[in-house]
């Protein structure tokens, strides 16, 4: 959908260039087998789709769509992509209105009945989200962790095979160890948040991972961590039992940098011998010459450093 504008010979500049949503719907209308529709707010010409069908006191026949991108998704978008694309495999979405939008004009704490409401948004977005009978591959922008979403990892974790969980707010470890437990075929999980805290309140965090029992991971050839990571106890629990990892990399904010030593990723090998490792990316990381040797001798595939 490019350019949108350009220079006439003239000098002058010409505003009606690029594809208009009457376009893009047009085009959903037409193609009856289309699969494949990139266009990053997806969710309102499903919409107007289905709104031109209801005009004309049609039946809103359903699409052949496979992947549903939308930059700012709200339930009413879900519900229509839901009722209409029933076929939905990948998901490329953002959260935002879900979570600290609205509290930005916000004066003083929210009240009980605000924060029931917002409850209640995000439980029905995850509901909608999962309901996807087909859906494998799910990337979100400003997903905020919660039980429902806990929950719908679980029910559905037979199916995903990538999640991506980028510019969170926060995610407890209980939900990550969830999506190690159950997500058997996950083969990408790629997750940068600005903080990771576990519900258990009386223990930290080093204690509650310590306490908590791991399990094999066969299926994860790639994992990706990022934002704020307060231990390096995180990352020895993931990797464990990934006996297929190809790809590991690790990006945290400078703070926390401090944390990824060469002693961390020596006792991680240690867990882990990550002999199918092809890419070790520690970015911004304080670690030595003696890790780049650790890791050319006891890693026999690898090819990025």
């Amino acid at each position: 959908n490019y350019p949108k504008r350009s220079l006439d010979t003239k000098g002058e500049m010409i505003l009606n260039l690029g594809l208009t949503r009457d376009s893009v719907l047009a085009a959903l209308i037409l193609l009856e087998n289309l699969k494949i529709l990139k266009w990053s707010d997806l969710g309102e010409i499903l919409q107007l789709y289905e709104m031109v069908f209801q005009e004309t006191w049609k039946a809103t026949p359903q699409l052949q769509l496979m992947f549903l991108m939308d930059s700012c998704l709200t339930l009413d978008k879900l519900e229509v992509a839901n009722g209409v694309c029933p076929r939905i495999a990948r998901l490329d979405i953002s959260m935002f209105n879900f979570s600290f939008a609205e509290m930005d004009f916000q004066i003083g704490p929210p009240n009980n009945q605000e924060t029931s409401s917002q409850e209640d948004s995000l439980s029905q977005s995850n509901n909608l989200i999962f309901n996807f009978a087909g859906l494998k591959d799910l990337e979100v922008q400003y997903m905020d962790d919660s039980p429902a979403f806990n929950s719908s990892i679980q029910n559905c974790s037979s199916k995903l095979t990538r999640i991506c969980l980028n510019k969170m707010i926060s995610i407890s470890f209980e939900t990550l160890a969830t999506v190690k437990k159950h997500c058997k075929n996950l083969e990408t999980f790629e997750v940068f948040v600005d903080n990771i805290y576990t519900s258990k309140t009386s223990s930290t965090l080093d204690q509650v991972i310590a306490e908590s029992s791991n399990s094999e991971w066969a299926s994860l050839k790639s994992l990706k961590l990022g934002g704020l990571i307060p231990t390096g106890s995180i990352i020895k629990y993931l990797v464990s039992g990934c006996s297929q990892l190809r790809v590991l990399c690790v990006s945290p904010y400078e703070p926390q940098a401090e944390l990824i030593t060469d002693q961390l990723v020596e006792q991680m090998l240690e867990i882990n011998p990550c002999k199918t490792l092809v890419a070790f990316y520690f970015e911004k990381c304080l670690l030595s010459e003696q890790t780049f040797f650790l890791l050319l001798n006891n890693l026999p595939q690898i090819r990025h450093v």
